[in-house]
């Protein structure tokens, strides 16, 4: 067990650190301050959704990416890039066969086990109705 003045010490290096987050994401946010003024939900409307059973496959288009470290655990990392990450997406419903380009908006870990992906289209939508 550590000793009590290492421990601290280790206190207070991470309540400095803290802190030094703590005033990056105020800057951040005094950014950004329309957010707080317009509403998060009048900046990002969300389009209608409709329910679809066909099957996706996708791959990125980019060979290395460089990101910059947010932070840090035993678990794992968390790091943000300068721009979105652009993939192909091959889209299968019954015969049909569409392909498209998109980036990745979102991704969440479902607590079966699986995962979901939210994509962004990034090029105009197909003639025909889909």
């Amino acid at each position: 067990m550590q000793d009590i003045p290492q421990v601290r010490d280790d206190l207070i290096l991470e309540i400095e650190y803290l802190r030094g987050r703590l005033a990056k994401l105020e800057l951040d946010l005094a950014e950004v301050d329309d957010v707080t003024s317009a509403g998060w939900d009048d900046l990002n409307p969300r389009q209608d959704r409709k329910p679809f059973e066909g099957t996706f496959s996708f791959s990125g288009d980019f060979d290395e990416v460089d990101a910059r470290g947010v932070d840090l655990s035993d678990g794992g990392v968390c790091f943000e890039i300068g721009g979105d990450l652009p993939f192909s997406l091959q889209v299968r419903c019954g015969e049909r066969i569409v392909e498209r380009s998109g980036s990745l908006a979102w991704a969440q870990r479902m607590g079966n086990g699986k995962c979901r992906f939210g994509f962004e289209f990034t090029d105009l939508a197909p003639e025909e109705d889909e």
